[in-house]
């Protein structure tokens, strides 16, 4: 039993690109109100210290850690980084801290370390703090994260 081939003619093509394009042009309105509804303004945190290098590809953990903590201070408008971070997590939770290896520009291990002792301080045991790249979807700390945080170089 051989199985009909299904031609397609000019008039089915035209019927059903015309179908598609009206049934997309439905949605424009849509994407435009779904796209952002919060009515808050973002906040952008920049923090600098010209002496947290310590050569091509060395920094300073004291001063990492500073900027780290000036950072959440001011993100958050807290006296001090404990009780930022105690707002940001909450004592008992796993966190799954995604790293970048990307050996062009990587997340510096000091950053990292300063990432997971702050957390530490807010409550956090070590053993539910995960920091991963590439076999984050893998590691049983990030499938079982209640918070994520997503660091950069």
């Amino acid at each position: 039993m051989s199985a009909k081939k299904r031609v397609i003619t000019r008039r089915d093509f035209i019927r059903t690109g015309s179908q598609v394009v009206m049934g997309s042009l439905m949605g424009f309105p849509l994407i435009r109100t779904a796209a952002g509804r919060s009515t808050t303004k973002s906040r952008v945190v920049l923090i600098r210290d010209q002496n947290v290098s310590q050569g091509y590809g060395s920094l300073k953990a004291d001063v990492v850690i500073d900027m780290l903590d000036q950072a959440v201070t001011t993100m958050l408008g807290t006296a001090d980084p404990a009780s930022a971070w105690r707002e940001i997590v909450n004592p008992g939770e796993t966190v799954g801290i995604k790293s970048n290896v990307w050996r062009l520009l990587p997340t510096p291990g000091v950053l990292e370390d300063a990432l997971a002792d702050r957390l530490m301080e807010a409550g956090i045991s070590k053993k539910n703090i995960a920091v991963d790249d590439r076999g984050a979807r893998k590691n049983s700390i990030f499938r079982q994260a209640t918070a994520l945080i997503n660091i950069r170089p």
